[in-house]
């Protein structure tokens, strides 16, 4: 089990190290970390592997159909955010709602360490939650 940890992070570190653009060949990695996460010891491990290394491959929308990418963007978990919103560009982050398998969620908030927003949408979000509240009260 340790090893098949192992072996999908050396996968993904060559993937991005060769600039690969094949989507289909990452998704099977973290669909093999998925499956050996929880029977392994260094699952805490692999969270920090996730935060400090670029092991996410990010297609943008238009590319996350074909199983090969035109262009690819690497990114840690850190820059990504889950839920797809629109001010996801404007704080630098890539939405992964809707590029990766929705199976993958969960593994990737709660195992990868990939907010579900960050957290100048959230302050977005309330501040526009604010200011309705404010106009509903003067009226």
């Amino acid at each position: 089990r340790q090893l098949c940890t192992q072996l999908a992070l050396n996968a993904l570190r060559s993937l991005q190290q060769e600039s690969s653009r094949d989507f289909s060949l990452a998704c099977a990695a973290y669909a093999s970390l998925e499956e050996v996460y929880g029977m392994d010891m260094s699952d805490i491990d692999l969270m920090v592997h996730f935060q400090e290394e670029p092991l996410l491959l990010i297609p943008s929308m238009a590319e996350a159909k074909p199983k090969v990418l035109k262009k690819k963007n690497w990114r840690r978990s850190v820059d990504c955010m889950w839920y797809d919103v629109p001010r996801a560009d404007e704080v630098g982050c890539a939405s992964l709602e809707g590029l990766l398998p929705g199976h993958l969620e969960d593994f990737c908030i709660e195992v990868l360490g990939v907010p579900a927003l960050q957290a100048d949408e959230v302050a977005a979000r309330l501040d526009i939650l604010r200011r309705t509240q404010s106009q509903i009260d003067e009226r």
